[in-house]
């Protein structure tokens, strides 16, 4: 019986991060819109040398799976947010509704961030390459729900 409420649960959440992450995402559903950035917009930004500092805020079985290359955790960044004063803040999630959240709390704090719109599920649609939490190369990416798939070669992980 527990095991079902747990499906349960997940699926539900998973349904309401489905129906609510787009509007989170473009309409700032946390209140207010909260700027994003678009993957073209990412790579205009590195070609003009601009630094950019990716925030994974996914929980810690999602970034074992795979994390963009060179992002940091929400942790790291929290330890020592001066080290990365001088970049844009970029964070990420699944699709994009906790990392809007989160880049809300870093904007109220004064901090530059902007919210990656689509976060990992955009990034793998694109063809962009993942990392381990040890730098080697992954097709692997946590989608948080069998609800999001993901294009080959990467494989959908959801436990």
């Amino acid at each position: 019986m527990r095991k079902q409420r747990h499906s349960t649960a997940a699926w539900l959440a998973a349904l309401v991060v489905t129906l609510l992450a787009p509007l989170a995402s473009a309409q700032g559903l946390f209140g207010g819109s909260v700027p994003t950035i678009t993957l073209e917009e990412i790579r205009e930004a590195e070609e003009k040398g601009e630094p950019l500092q990716f925030v994974d805020v996914r929980s810690e079985e999602e970034m074992a799976v795979s994390m963009l290359p060179g992002a940091i955790t929400r942790r790291e960044y929290e330890r020592n947010p001066g080290t990365y004063e001088d970049a844009r803040i970029v964070p990420y999630c699944t699709v994009g509704a906790r990392s809007g959240k989160y880049t809300r709390e870093l904007r109220e704090r004064g901090i530059t961030a902007v919210n990656y719109r689509g976060s990992i599920i955009d990034w793998v649609e694109h063809g962009e390459p993942l990392v381990t939490p040890d730098g080697e190369p992954t097709k692997r990416v946590h989608t948080y729900s069998d609800r999001f798939s993901v294009p080959e070669p990467y494989i959908a992980v959801t436990e």
